[in-house]
């Protein structure tokens, strides 16, 4: 469970996933709080853009994922491209 928390903060689960999280948090006391504590992140990292990571962007250009079927940034619509 503490895994998918992470996923269920930021809104990527499946309907279903979330409604189990929620059902889980509801009786689990170490996994709300792991949650109350984690609560704020999905906030604080809407703050952060691209510039924020200028090292980990560099990175991300010697990177080989043209190799990849649709890796190119053309063809996933990547919106730096």
């Amino acid at each position: 469970m503490r895994l998918t928390l992470g996923a269920y903060l930021l809104g990527g689960l499946p309907a279903a996933e979330a409604d189990a999280v929620r059902t889980h948090l509801a009786s689990c006391l170490p996994c709300r709080a792991e949650h109350d504590l984690l609560a704020c992140l999905p906030s604080w990292l809407s703050l952060l853009s691209a510039a924020d990571f200028p090292r980990a962007s560099a990175a991300a250009e010697g990177t080989d994922i043209a190799r990849y079927p649709g890796g190119d940034k053309e063809s996933r619509g990547d919106p730096l491209a």
